[in-house]
């Protein structure tokens, strides 16, 4: 058994004997949960985790979930979307189907003798 330290920036070093036993090298990567009140490191690898992520997934209707989040994620854009133009709607009264003036043949009142 060893006794670890947490540095300020959250880093554990753990001991070189603890990583030769398990096999650790540089890059390794550690899955970190929280098991009622320990710390549970555990080494994987993509494919280990791809294999867990798979039987975990067993039997899920994997499709069916992804095109109810991107539904529902199209609903939130299109109201979002609709408060916003709520906001820039024209003053009332105004004609929006109006022509904006031709700004190059209007005559130029600020300048005198154009």
């Amino acid at each position: 058994m060893e006794m670890l330290t947490v540095d300020k920036l959250g880093r554990i070093l753990l001991p070189k004997a603890l990583r030769d036993a398990l096999g650790l090298r540089a890059g390794a990567r550690l899955l970190a949960v929280e098991l009622d009140g320990r710390l549970v490191l555990q080494a994987v690898d993509a494919e280990t985790l791809l294999r867990q992520v798979r039987k975990d997934l067993q039997g899920t209707d994997v499709e069916r979930i992804t095109r109810e989040i991107r539904d529902e994620v199209e609903l939130e854009a299109r109201a979002h979307i609709a408060e916003v133009l709520a906001g820039h709607e024209r003053p009332r009264g105004g004609d929006p189907t109006a022509a904006a003036p031709d700004r190059k043949s209007s005559p130029r009142r600020d300048r005198p003798g154009r």
